[in-house]
């Protein structure tokens, strides 16, 4: 008996010695698993690549930036990586451009730019407010709720004390009237032109590829006094504002005549537009470009284009018969009636607009102009600004509120490359649609 006890305290002991060695090499994996993914973490700069992700929620809470890799190319003066402290500045800048425009809260940023760049640094702040003010005066709730950004470092040339930085910039957004639906910005243009200074990087100037600013940068000519800047920046502001005012309005009368059901739409073809088809294309190629056709982006943009390409796949043909022709069968220009070439308008944006309203008899049957309200899915819609319409979107669908009133109309476009964009979104204060009804054999 006595023999048998002992045999069994030897075996317990032994059990209980190999459990404390199995724990202790569970924590130790465990501990080299966790210090592994942290060192994986805060590896932040690599050769060639270079992207900062930014979230954000509300006003009151956001989240530290993840710094990670995407897309930074080499020069003769940039050998691939990353200076934290131009990274810094160009954060700095973003975080402070978000949070104004997702809570409508104008933000001052001047104190970012140079201190002998004061023109530069108030035609950014213009440019802000400009949209922060129109926005205000939008007919739905346009503060946004959720949202997150990524930059990209795209390209990067030094000389001396002067860095400029090309930043592509991807947004992510969740308007307040429409929080079910996420609409996206890609690759959004931002060249910086930094100066270093103390050992610290500021902004010399700053141009964004995006509306609200380039109805700024196009029509300003720089080189003004401080004080001259400043009065023709607030007056051009203003002028755009009271467009955007009047544009409001008209959008109110037009939902109101809508509900009256006024402005129908009477006119009738001989062949009905594949919405579906036309809807199907609009989704897939928002981001992507067909190979099938040429990508205009790089000559002024490509939006019209893929306009063009969306109403072709949703049944209309190409015309090449009457006055009025529509056409694309290679990139060089050409107003004949030849299979050969395109014509004006298949990619540009009053082209296309002066031929649905010219067309009669054979090819595109469409009405311009309507009533935004009766827009679907496959129609077309054209934004600008001082009576020039300068960029074409495809409509994909309508915003309903809760009570199933539309309030706005949801778009998708080329370069600018929107997907699920509320067309209230844009501060161009010019929007006309131009209704997709099918196509006519004779």
């Amino acid at each position: 008996m006595k023999k048998k006890r002992k045999k069994r305290r030897r075996y317990k002991i032994k059990n209980i010695l190999m459990l404390i060695i199995v724990i202790f090499l569970i924590i130790e994996l465990i501990t080299v698993l966790l210090n592994s993914n942290k060192n994986k973490e805060n590896t932040i700069v690599k050769k060639d690549k270079q992207t900062i992700n930014k979230s954000t929620t509300d006003e009151s809470t956001s989240s530290e930036p993840t710094t990670y890799l995407n897309n930074a190319s080499k020069t003769d003066n940039f050998d691939g990586e990353i200076d934290e402290k131009i990274q810094d500045i160009i954060v700095k800048y973003m975080d402070s451009y978000f949070k104004s425009i997702t809570t409508l809260k104008e933000i001052d940023m001047t104190n970012l730019f140079c201190d002998d760049a004061y023109e530069e640094a108030y035609i950014n702040q213009t440019a802000i407010s400009l949209l922060i003010n129109s926005r205000k005066l939008e007919r739905n709730k346009m503060t946004i709720g959720n949202a997150k950004y990524d930059i990209i470092f795209d390209d990067i040339d030094k000389k001396n004390d002067t860095v400029t930085v090309k930043v592509l910039e991807n947004d992510y957004f969740h308007f307040d009237f429409m929080k079910d639906i996420e609409s996206k910005a890609y690759e959004v243009e931002n060249t910086f032109v930094l100066k270093k200074t103390d050992n610290t990087y500021k902004i010399k100037s700053l141009r964004k590829v995006q509306d609200f600013y380039v109805m700024i940068t196009n029509e300003y000519k720089t080189g003004k006094s401080d004080k001259d800047a400043k009065k023709e920046l607030d007056k051009m502001k203003e002028d755009y504002i009271s467009d955007f005012k009047d544009e409001v309005s008209d959008f109110k009368t037009y939902l109101s005549r809508y509900e009256d059901k006024k402005d129908t739409i009477t006119k009738t073809c001989d062949y009905k537009y594949d919405r579906t088809k036309a809807l199907s294309y609009a989704k897939k190629y928002v981001t992507s470009r067909n190979s099938k056709w040429s990508n205009f982006s790089e000559y002024g943009g490509n939006c019209q284009n893929f306009a063009s390409q969306v109403v072709y796949n949703g049944g209309v043909p190409m015309d090449l018969q009457g006055d009025a022709i529509w056409k694309y069968y290679g990139n060089d220009l050409n107003e004949t009636k030849s299979k050969s070439g395109r014509s004006t308008s298949w990619t540009g944006v009053t082209f296309f607009y002066d031929y649905a309203k010219a067309n009669e008899g054979y090819g595109l049957c469409a009405e311009v102009d309507i009533n935004p309200f009766y827009a679907e899915a496959g129609d077309i819609g054209q934004v600008g600004y001082n009576n020039n319409y300068k960029h074409t979107v495809v409509i994909i669908g309508n915003i309903k509120d809760k009570n199933g009133k539309i309030t706005d109309l949801l778009i998708n476009s080329n370069s600018l490359n929107l997907e699920n964009y509320p067309l209230s979104g844009y501060v161009y204060p010019n929007k006309r649609i131009i209704k997709i009804l099918g196509w006519n054999k004779a």
